[in-house]
């Protein structure tokens, strides 16, 4: 049995899509359930869900929990021997649990994959290139969230459970359980779709800045530095995090809404090949050779400097 925990607040516009994709996966229906943590909706959510409720969807409403709070209390509603979180605004394809389950049968604690990202008119992921097969530890475009994670249930009951946080309590988990001993394993293979525009300037700045100090704060508190698994100062840190990615981003951005070439999928699309020769025809182009060749050594730096980065 497996059990699908999903713990939201006024999600009215993906909720009803999230479940729809939920119905929709080839997982014996008789053998998943999916419970829907309502921390107090006032734009419609629980009716939505109320509706959909009895073909192996559950609603529980717990007025002001937290997220993790609302997690919590899903696993505790649950039945399942693997627990699977996701989020209302994520979409899920037709073998995400079946492929979940397989990781699971084959003795890992912890499962994960990767979020693409979308939701606006220039719908794109923000991932770093993808590894090209399934890792036993966190890389850079696959961190184990909780938009896309698979616990194994004794193994969620021997770590203690979720802790009370306001955000990143899915990082501080991941971390907590790769210190106690589990077996991880992230899987590219294993992709859902994040339903989340970009709404105003200063509305995605404040998201951006509580994500990063979040974050930040977690793996100072977990290893006493910024970068989990390496010496990186703090300088290397935000060229490598904030100057770097940020420039290879708007270049990306550049190059796709200018460029002719069509990809056949987003896998072919995603390659580290084609975003770094869009990007270095890009500069080319643009500033010359002498850029280029600071562009190409900048950009080498920047991938190896990523082998290192966790989450």
């Amino acid at each position: 049995m497996v059990s699908v925990i999903i713990s939201h607040i006024n999600s009215s516009r993906t909720i009803e899509n999230c479940l729809a994709h939920l119905e929709q996966v080839d997982y014996p229906p008789e053998r998943y359930e999916v419970i829907v943590v309502d921390a107090g909706s006032t734009d419609g959510s629980k009716e939505i869900v109320q509706k959909l409720s009895g073909r192996g969807i559950r609603q529980v409403l717990k007025e002001g929990c937290t997220e993790s709070e609302g997690q919590s209390i899903g696993v505790q509603d649950s039945k399942g021997e693997v627990i699977m979180f996701t989020n209302s605004d994520i979409y899920v394809p037709r073998d995400w649990i079946t492929k979940h389950v397989e990781w699971q049968r084959k003795g890992y604690d912890l499962v994960g994959g990767v979020v693409f990202w979308g939701g606006d008119k220039f719908s794109h992921t923000w991932n770093q290139p993808l590894p090209k097969r399934p890792y036993p530890s966190m890389k850079p475009g696959m961190g184990l969230g909780f938009s896309n994670c698979s616990i194994d249930r004794k193994f969620y009951v021997k770590t203690g459970g979720l802790l009370n946080l306001s955000s990143q309590h899915d990082a501080e988990f991941a971390i907590r359980s790769i210190r106690m001993g589990g077996r991880l394993i992230m899987d590219p293979a294993i992709e859902v779709y994040h339903d989340h525009p970009f709404k105003s300037f200063f509305g995605n700045f404040k998201h951006s800045f509580g994500y990063a100090i979040n974050h930040v704060t977690v793996l100072k508190a977990s290893f006493g530095r910024l970068v989990a698994g390496s010496r990186t100062s703090f300088f290397e840190f935000a060229a490598i995090r904030v100057f770097s990615t940020k420039l290879g981003q708007l270049c990306g951005v550049i190059a796709g809404a200018i460029g002719s070439k069509r990809f056949s999928d987003l896998k072919q699309l995603h390659s580290s090949k084609s975003h770094y020769a869009s990007m270095t025809y890009l500069v080319k182009q643009s500033n010359g050779n002498r850029a280029h060749q600071a562009f190409s050594l900048m950009m080498r730096g920047s991938m190896r400097g990523t082998k290192n980065l966790c989450v």
